[in-house]
C-alpha cells in the first residue's frame, strides 16, 4: 500500500505519542520534503523522523504542478498532493479542507485523522478509539465537534 502524508494528522499523532499507529495501519508512509522540513522545525518531531525507518522522504518530480498549487495551498499540502498523484497513492493523509478538496478534485483518494482512527479500530489495532479522541482533544487541541465525535464512535461501534 502506498500512503503519502501531509503534516497535520502526523503532527497531532506525534503530540500524543501515537504516530506509530500509521506504521501499524499502513506499514510505511511517504512524506514530501516540505513536510519533513515542517516537522523538523519542531524538535521533538525531528527525532521521530530520524528514528523511524518506516517514514520515507521523497520530493515530487513535477515542481511546476507544486508551484501552481502553492498559489492557493501551503507548501507541505502542495507537495503531498502532487507526490500522492505521481505515486498513484492508495491514500493521501490530509486534514485541511481546502487541500483535501483539491486532492479529491485531482483524483487522489484521501483519509483524515478521524478516518485513520476508524480504520485502526476496524483492523483491531486498538480495542477502542474514544480515549485516543479524547487525548487528541485535550493534548493536541484537535477540535472535533461533539456531533462528529459521537458519529465517529458510532461508526467505530463504541
Amino acid at each position: 500500500m502506498i500512503v503519502v502524508s501531509d503534516t497535520i494528522a502526523l503532527t497531532n499523532l506525534l503530540k500524543i505519542g501515537e504516530a506509530d499507529l500509521l506504521r501499524q495501519l499502513f506499514g510505511e508512509i511517504i512524506i514530501p520534503a516540505a513536510v519533513e522540513q515542517e516537522l523538523s522545525k519542531i524538535a521533538q518531531h525531528a527525532e521521530f523522523l530520524i528514528e523511524n525507518h518506516w517514514v520515507l522522504i521523497e520530493k515530487p518530480s513535477n515542481q511546476l504542478a507544486v508551484r501552481k498549487l502553492r498559489t492557493t495551498l501551503g507548501e507541505g499540502e502542495s507537495e503531498a498532493i502532487i507526490l500522492a498523484k505521481e505515486k498513484n497513492a492508495d491514500y493521501l493523509v490530509i486534514d485541511e479542507l481546502k487541500g483535501g478538496a483539491k486532492a479529491k478534485e485531482m483524483g487522489v483518494k484521501i483519509i483524515g485523522l478521524l478516518g485513520i482512527l476508524i480504520e485502526v479500530k476496524r483492523e483491531n489495532i486498538l480495542p477502542e478509539i474514544k480515549p485516543l479522541l479524547e487525548r487528541l482533544q485535550s493534548e493536541a487541541n484537535f477540535f472535533v465537534h461533539p456531533q462528529l465525535f459521537a458519529r465517529i464512535l458510532e461508526i467505530a461501534g463504541e
